[in-house]
């Protein structure tokens, strides 16, 4: 999510530039049938392997077990950048994980009209909206997305309803940063027309049968929104 143009790289000074949160999924079914245990033991700061080799322990600023509810996940990953955002700072959450982790689950969720199984971005959409209307009334936003899709080292526009869009180019500006050239922006009025998007680009992604995963994506995707506000009023 970025705060406007005008403040490239901008990172909110609270909570420092980077912070790491690991999430540890339940056994899937693949797992479960091959009569696979756990293997980790946690703290809510680190996480520790154990293995026929040895152990291996991990440091991070915030463990989530796999009991941990997506409102918990939201609350401590996605709130805070909310509100970062809307004091102008610059913010991103990337999950990252092998295939079958649980990065659409965190991210997306289940179901989005379920309010236990709602992921990170339709959470933050709903509170992305309620603080725009809970701002100033003299404080006027915008906000506009993209997504784009990198696939075999190449950005793909999945807004792109004719589909030519598929080798954008990255650059770079004093005033806007580092941003991709001729990628389709959509402006949007609330949560639901920002998820309508969201889904309306998911259905371009490049997606394939994986070992782990039959409905893996071998595709990274970007979702970026872009808020700008203005003072209406002079005095």
């Amino acid at each position: 999510m970025s705060a406007g143009p005008g403040s490239p790289g901008r990172a909110s000074p609270e909570r420092g530039n980077v912070r790491v949160v690991c999430r540890v999924r339940p056994q899937n079914q693949i797992e479960v049938d091959r009569g696979g245990t756990p293997c980790v033991s946690l703290s809510d700061t680190s996480i520790q392997i154990v293995t026929e080799d040895g152990d291996t322990s991990f440091t991070f600023d915030h463990v989530f077990g796999q009991d941990s509810k997506q409102r918990e996940v939201f609350d401590y990953v996605a709130a805070p950048t909310v509100a970062d955002v809307m004091s102008g700072y610059n913010a991103t959450i990337f999950a990252y994980g092998q295939t079958g982790s649980g990065k659409t689950f965190t991210m997306e969720g289940a179901d989005i009209d379920d309010g236990e199984l709602r992921g990170v971005i339709p959470r933050t959409a709903d509170a992305l909206f309620q603080a725009i209307a809970d701002a100033d009334a003299s404080i006027e936003f915008v906000v506009k997305v993209s997504y784009v899709e990198i696939y075999c080292e190449k950005i793909r526009d999945l807004l792109d309803e004719y589909r030519t869009k598929v080798n954008l180019p990255i650059r770079e500006d004093r005033q806007k940063g580092v941003y991709i050239s001729g990628v389709t922006e959509e402006y949007i009025t609330g949560p639901e027309e920002l998820l309508a998007v969201m889904a309306r680009g998911a259905t371009n992604r490049a997606v394939a049968a994986t070992g782990m995963n039959s409905g893996s994506s071998r595709s990274h995707s970007v979702f970026t929104v872009e808020i700008a506000s203005t003072e209406t009023t002079t005095g």
